[in-house]
Protein backbone atom coordinates (compact mmCIF):
# COMPACT_ATOMS: atom_id res chain seq x y z
CA UNK A 1 0.00 0.00 0.00
CA UNK A 2 2.88 2.37 0.86
CA UNK A 3 4.23 1.60 -2.73
CA UNK A 4 1.65 2.40 -4.38
CA UNK A 5 1.29 5.93 -2.74
CA UNK A 6 4.85 6.87 -3.08
CA UNK A 7 4.05 5.81 -6.89
CA UNK A 8 0.90 7.97 -6.58
CA UNK A 9 2.84 11.08 -5.55
CA UNK A 10 5.37 10.54 -8.27
CA UNK A 11 2.63 10.78 -10.41
CA UNK A 12 1.20 12.93 -9.62
CA UNK A 13 4.27 15.28 -9.04
CA UNK A 14 5.12 14.84 -12.48
CA UNK A 15 1.53 16.51 -13.26
CA UNK A 16 2.40 19.68 -11.39
CA UNK A 17 5.77 20.34 -12.09
CA UNK A 18 4.74 19.63 -16.06
CA UNK A 19 1.76 22.24 -15.60
CA UNK A 20 4.24 25.17 -14.07
CA UNK A 21 7.00 24.12 -16.44
CA UNK A 22 4.32 24.64 -19.00
CA UNK A 23 2.47 26.95 -18.34
CA UNK A 24 4.58 29.32 -16.46
CA UNK A 25 2.27 30.71 -14.11
CA UNK A 26 3.24 34.54 -13.03
CA UNK A 27 2.31 36.60 -9.62
CA UNK A 28 -0.23 39.37 -9.69
CA UNK A 29 1.26 42.70 -10.33
CA UNK A 30 0.04 46.23 -9.79
CA UNK A 31 -0.12 46.14 -13.69
CA UNK A 32 -2.98 43.67 -13.27
CA UNK A 33 -5.53 45.71 -11.22
CA UNK A 34 -5.93 49.00 -13.52
CA UNK A 35 -7.88 51.01 -10.92
CA UNK A 36 -5.35 50.68 -8.66
CA UNK A 37 -2.39 51.64 -10.53
CA UNK A 38 -4.46 54.42 -12.42
CA UNK A 39 -4.99 55.85 -8.79
CA UNK A 40 -1.83 55.53 -7.32
CA UNK A 41 -0.28 56.88 -11.00
CA UNK A 42 -2.59 60.22 -10.22
CA UNK A 43 -1.83 60.62 -6.45
CA UNK A 44 2.17 60.12 -7.99
CA UNK A 45 1.34 63.14 -10.30
CA UNK A 46 -0.40 65.34 -8.20
CA UNK A 47 2.58 65.22 -5.51
CA UNK A 48 4.99 65.71 -8.37
CA UNK A 49 3.16 68.29 -9.64
CA UNK A 50 2.71 70.26 -6.25
CA UNK A 51 6.53 70.00 -5.77
CA UNK A 52 6.78 71.48 -8.91
CA UNK A 53 8.79 68.87 -10.77
CA UNK A 54 7.88 68.13 -14.49
CA UNK A 55 6.34 64.29 -14.87
CA UNK A 56 5.93 62.16 -18.23
CA UNK A 57 2.69 60.94 -17.02
CA UNK A 58 0.37 62.85 -20.16
CA UNK A 59 3.09 61.42 -22.62
CA UNK A 60 2.63 57.94 -20.69
CA UNK A 61 -1.39 58.26 -21.09
CA UNK A 62 -1.26 59.23 -24.79
CA UNK A 63 0.70 55.92 -25.40
CA UNK A 64 -1.23 52.92 -26.57
CA UNK A 65 -1.46 50.56 -23.53
CA UNK A 66 -0.06 47.74 -23.99
CA UNK A 67 -2.00 44.59 -24.03
CA UNK A 68 -1.57 41.58 -21.40
CA UNK A 69 -1.13 38.22 -22.93
CA UNK A 70 -4.11 36.42 -22.89
CA UNK A 71 -2.75 32.83 -22.69
CA UNK A 72 -0.34 33.57 -19.58
CA UNK A 73 -1.78 31.24 -16.38
CA UNK A 74 -1.96 34.03 -13.33
CA UNK A 75 -0.56 32.25 -10.36
CA UNK A 76 -3.68 32.94 -8.16
CA UNK A 77 -6.06 31.30 -10.74
CA UNK A 78 -8.35 28.30 -10.13
CA UNK A 79 -6.34 25.90 -12.12
CA UNK A 80 -3.58 26.77 -10.46
CA UNK A 81 -4.73 25.98 -7.16
CA UNK A 82 -6.41 22.78 -8.81
CA UNK A 83 -3.12 21.41 -9.15
CA UNK A 84 -1.32 22.76 -6.22
CA UNK A 85 -4.46 21.35 -4.25
CA UNK A 86 -4.27 17.74 -6.19
CA UNK A 87 -0.45 17.19 -5.27
CA UNK A 88 -1.43 18.35 -2.11
CA UNK A 89 -4.12 15.86 -1.66
CA UNK A 90 -1.45 13.43 -2.66
CA UNK A 91 0.89 13.85 0.35
CA UNK A 92 -1.90 14.01 2.26
CA UNK A 93 -3.11 10.87 1.51
CA UNK A 94 0.25 9.07 2.07
CA UNK A 95 1.34 11.11 5.44
CA UNK A 96 -2.09 11.43 6.97
CA UNK A 97 -4.92 9.00 5.66
CA UNK A 98 -5.76 7.35 2.09
CA UNK A 99 -8.99 9.15 1.82
CA UNK A 100 -7.51 11.74 0.26
CA UNK A 101 -6.85 10.23 -2.43
CA UNK A 102 -9.92 9.95 -3.61
CA UNK A 103 -9.97 13.88 -4.49
CA UNK A 104 -8.24 12.84 -7.69
CA UNK A 105 -11.06 11.10 -9.13
CA UNK A 106 -12.57 14.89 -9.56
CA UNK A 107 -9.60 15.30 -12.24
CA UNK A 108 -11.22 12.90 -14.87
CA UNK A 109 -13.09 16.33 -15.71
CA UNK A 110 -10.08 18.10 -17.09
CA UNK A 111 -9.17 16.05 -19.25
CA UNK A 112 -13.09 15.12 -20.58
CA UNK A 113 -14.18 17.64 -23.01
CA UNK A 114 -18.22 16.72 -22.23
CA UNK A 115 -17.17 16.80 -18.07
CA UNK A 116 -15.73 20.24 -18.72
CA UNK A 117 -19.41 21.77 -20.61
CA UNK A 118 -20.95 20.27 -18.05
CA UNK A 119 -19.35 21.79 -15.22
CA UNK A 120 -19.39 25.57 -17.39
CA UNK A 121 -23.29 24.79 -17.54
CA UNK A 122 -23.54 25.76 -13.95
CA UNK A 123 -20.17 28.06 -14.02
CA UNK A 124 -20.88 30.13 -16.77
CA UNK A 125 -24.16 31.86 -15.08
CA UNK A 126 -22.79 31.13 -11.91
CA UNK A 127 -23.39 34.79 -10.49
CA UNK A 128 -27.42 34.01 -11.76
CA UNK A 129 -27.66 31.01 -9.89
CA UNK A 130 -26.20 32.34 -6.72
CA UNK A 131 -28.97 35.39 -6.51
CA UNK A 132 -31.42 32.73 -7.53
CA UNK A 133 -30.52 30.67 -4.67
CA UNK A 134 -29.96 33.97 -1.88
CA UNK A 135 -33.67 34.43 -2.93
CA UNK A 136 -34.86 31.12 -2.27
CA UNK A 137 -32.79 31.68 1.11
CA UNK A 138 -34.82 34.82 1.71
CA UNK A 139 -37.88 33.02 0.62
CA UNK A 140 -37.14 29.98 2.86
CA UNK A 141 -36.50 32.32 6.29
CA UNK A 142 -39.65 33.92 5.38
CA UNK A 143 -41.67 30.97 5.84
CA UNK A 144 -39.31 30.05 8.84
CA UNK A 145 -40.30 32.96 10.29
CA UNK A 146 -44.18 32.59 9.69
CA UNK A 147 -43.73 28.40 11.19
CA UNK A 148 -42.43 30.06 14.13
CA UNK A 149 -44.50 32.63 15.03
CA UNK A 150 -47.67 30.49 13.93
CA UNK A 151 -46.85 26.19 13.88
CA UNK A 152 -44.02 25.79 16.33
CA UNK A 153 -46.42 23.41 18.49
CA UNK A 154 -47.22 21.03 15.29
CA UNK A 155 -43.46 20.26 14.72
CA UNK A 156 -42.03 16.84 15.94
CA UNK A 157 -38.77 16.66 17.86
CA UNK A 158 -39.21 12.69 17.77
CA UNK A 159 -39.39 12.83 13.97
CA UNK A 160 -36.26 15.27 13.84
CA UNK A 161 -38.09 18.28 13.39
CA UNK A 162 -36.62 20.76 15.18
CA UNK A 163 -38.55 24.68 15.75
CA UNK A 164 -37.45 26.04 18.79
CA UNK A 165 -35.79 29.09 17.48
CA UNK A 166 -36.05 30.81 14.39
CA UNK A 167 -32.83 29.08 13.20
CA UNK A 168 -34.10 25.60 13.65
CA UNK A 169 -36.88 26.28 12.39
CA UNK A 170 -35.72 27.97 9.00
CA UNK A 171 -32.91 25.19 8.84
CA UNK A 172 -35.79 22.02 9.47
CA UNK A 173 -38.01 23.57 6.80
CA UNK A 174 -34.86 23.73 4.11
CA UNK A 175 -33.97 20.44 4.78
CA UNK A 176 -36.85 18.74 4.95
CA UNK A 177 -39.30 21.38 2.74
CA UNK A 178 -36.51 20.88 -0.53
CA UNK A 179 -35.74 17.51 -0.08
CA UNK A 180 -38.88 15.81 1.16
CA UNK A 181 -42.32 17.92 0.97
CA UNK A 182 -43.32 20.65 3.74
CA UNK A 183 -46.11 18.46 4.35
CA UNK A 184 -43.97 16.00 5.96
CA UNK A 185 -42.68 19.29 8.61
CA UNK A 186 -45.94 20.45 9.87
CA UNK A 187 -48.26 18.02 10.73
CA UNK A 188 -51.88 18.95 11.17
CA UNK A 189 -53.15 17.93 14.44
CA UNK A 190 -55.51 15.12 14.90
CA UNK A 191 -58.62 16.84 17.00
CA UNK A 192 -57.41 20.39 15.12
CA UNK A 193 -60.36 22.90 13.70
CA UNK A 194 -60.59 22.81 10.09
CA UNK A 195 -59.14 26.43 9.98
CA UNK A 196 -55.69 24.92 11.27
CA UNK A 197 -56.16 22.43 8.55
CA UNK A 198 -56.84 25.12 5.88
CA UNK A 199 -54.15 27.73 7.23
CA UNK A 200 -51.42 24.79 7.30
CA UNK A 201 -52.61 23.10 3.61
CA UNK A 202 -51.97 27.12 2.34
CA UNK A 203 -48.70 27.08 4.10
CA UNK A 204 -47.29 23.44 2.62
CA UNK A 205 -48.79 24.17 -1.19
CA UNK A 206 -47.35 27.76 -1.20
CA UNK A 207 -44.20 26.74 0.17
CA UNK A 208 -44.41 23.94 -2.52
CA UNK A 209 -45.32 26.00 -5.40
CA UNK A 210 -43.02 28.72 -4.63
CA UNK A 211 -40.17 27.14 -3.27
CA UNK A 212 -40.28 23.47 -4.73
CA UNK A 213 -41.12 23.79 -8.10
CA UNK A 214 -41.08 27.21 -9.20
CA UNK A 215 -37.52 27.97 -7.33
CA UNK A 216 -36.00 24.44 -8.42
CA UNK A 217 -37.04 24.93 -11.51
CA UNK A 218 -35.66 28.00 -12.26
CA UNK A 219 -32.32 26.72 -10.90
CA UNK A 220 -32.36 23.80 -13.33
CA UNK A 221 -34.08 25.68 -16.54
CA UNK A 222 -30.56 28.12 -16.23
CA UNK A 223 -28.41 25.21 -15.89
CA UNK A 224 -30.34 23.50 -18.97
CA UNK A 225 -30.27 26.68 -21.17
CA UNK A 226 -26.38 27.03 -20.63
CA UNK A 227 -25.45 23.64 -21.08
CA UNK A 228 -27.90 23.90 -24.40
CA UNK A 229 -26.23 27.12 -25.60
CA UNK A 230 -22.86 26.11 -24.92
CA UNK A 231 -23.73 23.10 -27.30
CA UNK A 232 -25.20 24.92 -29.37
CA UNK A 233 -21.86 27.18 -29.82
CA UNK A 234 -19.49 23.85 -29.98
CA UNK A 235 -21.83 23.14 -32.99
CA UNK A 236 -21.15 26.40 -34.85
CA UNK A 237 -18.00 26.29 -34.07
CA UNK A 238 -17.31 22.76 -35.28
CA UNK A 239 -19.51 23.71 -38.36
CA UNK A 240 -17.38 27.02 -39.06
CA UNK A 241 -14.33 24.73 -38.58
CA UNK A 242 -15.30 22.36 -41.34
CA UNK A 243 -17.17 24.89 -43.68
CA UNK A 244 -15.13 27.81 -43.56
CA UNK A 245 -11.33 29.01 -43.25
CA UNK A 246 -10.06 29.97 -39.34
CA UNK A 247 -7.65 32.40 -40.77
CA UNK A 248 -8.76 33.55 -44.01
CA UNK A 249 -12.39 32.91 -43.92
CA UNK A 250 -12.54 31.76 -47.36
CA UNK A 251 -15.53 28.79 -47.52
CA UNK A 252 -14.10 25.23 -48.38
CA UNK A 253 -16.18 25.22 -51.33
CA UNK A 254 -13.72 27.25 -53.30
CA UNK A 255 -10.86 24.99 -52.64
CA UNK A 256 -13.07 21.67 -53.40
CA UNK A 257 -11.27 21.77 -56.65
CA UNK A 258 -7.44 22.47 -55.87
CA UNK A 259 -4.69 20.31 -55.34
CA UNK A 260 -5.27 18.76 -52.11
CA UNK A 261 -8.68 20.24 -51.21
CA UNK A 262 -9.87 22.04 -47.99
CA UNK A 263 -8.39 19.65 -45.62
CA UNK A 264 -4.28 20.60 -47.12
CA UNK A 265 -5.46 24.23 -46.82
CA UNK A 266 -6.60 24.41 -43.26
CA UNK A 267 -3.36 22.31 -42.50
CA UNK A 268 -0.30 23.52 -44.11
CA UNK A 269 -0.83 26.70 -46.24
CA UNK A 270 -3.39 28.84 -43.09
CA UNK A 271 -2.91 26.05 -39.79
CA UNK A 272 -4.62 27.80 -37.21
CA UNK A 273 -2.03 27.15 -34.48
CA UNK A 274 0.67 28.40 -36.58
CA UNK A 275 -0.39 31.83 -35.17
CA UNK A 276 -1.00 31.74 -31.80
CA UNK A 277 2.86 29.75 -31.89
CA UNK A 278 4.19 32.33 -33.88
CA UNK A 279 2.75 35.22 -31.01
CA UNK A 280 4.73 32.87 -28.41
CA UNK A 281 7.94 33.05 -29.99
CA UNK A 282 7.50 36.87 -30.08
CA UNK A 283 6.63 37.42 -26.43
CA UNK A 284 9.73 35.19 -25.42
CA UNK A 285 11.96 36.86 -28.18
CA UNK A 286 13.36 40.06 -27.52
CA UNK A 287 12.62 42.55 -29.01
CA UNK A 288 16.35 43.74 -30.03
CA UNK A 289 16.03 40.16 -32.31
CA UNK A 290 13.50 40.87 -34.35
CA UNK A 291 12.64 40.47 -37.86
CA UNK A 292 11.48 43.58 -39.85
CA UNK A 293 8.66 41.56 -40.30
CA UNK A 294 8.40 40.39 -36.66
CA UNK A 295 8.70 43.93 -35.65
CA UNK A 296 5.83 45.04 -37.68
CA UNK A 297 3.50 42.14 -36.40
CA UNK A 298 4.20 43.03 -32.92
CA UNK A 299 3.94 46.58 -33.05
CA UNK A 300 0.50 45.44 -34.20
CA UNK A 301 -0.60 42.72 -32.47
CA UNK A 302 0.37 45.41 -29.49
CA UNK A 303 -2.14 48.08 -30.89
CA UNK A 304 -4.52 45.37 -31.23
CA UNK A 305 -4.62 45.28 -34.78
CA UNK A 306 -4.96 42.30 -36.81
CA UNK A 307 -4.92 43.69 -40.56
CA UNK A 308 -2.09 41.45 -41.00
CA UNK A 309 -3.99 38.61 -40.94
CA UNK A 310 -4.98 37.10 -44.87
CA UNK A 311 -8.82 37.98 -44.38
CA UNK A 312 -10.38 36.16 -47.98
CA UNK A 313 -6.39 35.62 -49.39
CA UNK A 314 -4.56 32.58 -49.89
CA UNK A 315 -1.59 31.27 -52.05
CA UNK A 316 -3.08 28.98 -53.32
CA UNK A 317 -6.34 31.02 -54.63
CA UNK A 318 -3.87 33.06 -55.75
CA UNK A 319 -1.79 31.08 -57.94
CA UNK A 320 -4.99 29.82 -59.20
CA UNK A 321 -6.15 33.28 -59.97
CA UNK A 322 -2.81 33.81 -62.13
CA UNK A 323 -3.25 30.81 -63.95
CA UNK A 324 -6.61 31.46 -64.79
CA UNK A 325 -6.10 34.72 -65.85
CA UNK A 326 -2.48 33.42 -67.79
CA UNK A 327 -5.59 30.83 -69.81
CA UNK A 328 -7.99 34.04 -70.13
CA UNK A 329 -5.56 35.91 -71.82
CA UNK A 330 -4.27 32.67 -73.97
CA UNK A 331 -7.75 32.26 -75.01
CA UNK A 332 -9.08 35.61 -76.02
CA UNK A 333 -5.42 35.93 -78.14
CA UNK A 334 -6.66 32.37 -79.81
CA UNK A 335 -10.04 33.81 -80.44
CA UNK A 336 -8.74 37.49 -81.42
CA UNK A 337 -6.58 35.21 -83.56
CA UNK A 338 -9.23 33.29 -84.99
CA UNK A 339 -11.25 36.49 -85.59
CA UNK A 340 -8.78 37.89 -87.81
CA UNK A 341 -8.52 35.03 -89.84
CA UNK A 342 -11.88 35.29 -90.70
CA UNK A 343 -12.19 38.79 -91.37
CA UNK A 344 -9.39 38.26 -93.71
CA UNK A 345 -11.19 35.37 -95.20
CA UNK A 346 -13.94 37.55 -96.00
CA UNK A 347 -11.93 40.34 -97.12
CA UNK A 348 -10.57 37.84 -99.94
CA UNK A 349 -13.96 36.86 -100.50
CA UNK A 350 -15.32 39.72 -101.52
CA UNK A 351 -12.42 41.01 -103.33
CA UNK A 352 -12.29 37.77 -105.58
CA UNK A 353 -16.56 38.52 -106.10
CA UNK A 354 -15.55 42.37 -106.92
CA UNK A 355 -12.91 41.33 -109.47
CA UNK A 356 -15.80 38.45 -111.21
CA UNK A 357 -18.42 41.14 -110.86
CA UNK A 358 -16.13 43.90 -112.68
CA UNK A 359 -15.02 40.93 -115.04
CA UNK A 360 -19.05 40.60 -116.14
CA UNK A 361 -19.60 43.67 -116.68
CA UNK A 362 -16.65 44.23 -118.92
CA UNK A 363 -17.83 40.93 -121.32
Amino acid sequence: MFVLAIIHNVCSAGVFISFFVTNHPRLPSLADNQILSTAIGKITKTLLILRGQKTEFDEEESRPSVQRSLIQVKFFSFTTLWYILLFGTSIMGTLFYAYFFSFHLLHLAMMNELLKRAIMSVTKNGMSLVWVTIYGVFIIYIYGLVGFAFYRPYFDKEMGLYCDTIYECVLTLAHWGIVDSAANVVHIPEKGSFRVYSSIALYEISFFIIVSAIGLSIIFGIIVDTFTQLRDEKWQADTDMKSSCFICGCPSSMFEHRPGGFESHVKSEHNQWAYPFFFIYLEETRRADYSALELYISRQVQQGSFDFFPLNRSLTLQQNERKNNMLLESLSSKVSYLISQQQEKVHASCTALLQLSKCSDAC
